[in-house]
């Protein structure tokens, strides 16, 4: 189902501090995430709203020892992925809900998908 008007504009939310996501555009219909917390080999990115519209495309950069990238929302709006999303470089593993989720509840469903290769 496509959700008109809606875009691959997620918002960073200010938990990260400093190390806060970032989202850059990488054209009319890309963007890349970057930026976020490194601990060790994982990544994480916070958002307050999380939307992917229909024809868009996100990728999280994906830097050189980073082995997981983890992202939350935490926001109170419904996220709605309707585009792609994908990682540079690395096959990538995203996690996700198969119900609609309020701030409190927690449900993981592994999904593997494809990277996007750097020309």
């Amino acid at each position: 189902m496509s959700s008109p008007g809606v875009k691959a504009q997620p918002q960073p939310d200010t938990s990260l501090g400093a190390e806060a996501s970032v989202v850059n555009a990488q054209g009319a219909h890309q963007d890349l995430v970057t930026g976020g917390a490194s601990r060790g080999s994982s990544l994480f990115h916070s958002f307050e709203t999380f939307n992917v519209g229909e024809g868009r495309s996100l990728y999280f950069a994906n830097p050189i020892g980073i082995e997981q990238i983890f992202s939350r929302i935490t926001g109170n709006s419904p996220s709605k992925i309707d585009g792609t999303l994908g990682v540079q470089g690395h096959w990538f593993r995203l996690m996700r809900c198969t119900k609609p989720l309020s701030s409190r509840d927690t449900a993981i469903l592994p999904t593997t998908l494809k990277p996007r290769l750097e020309a």
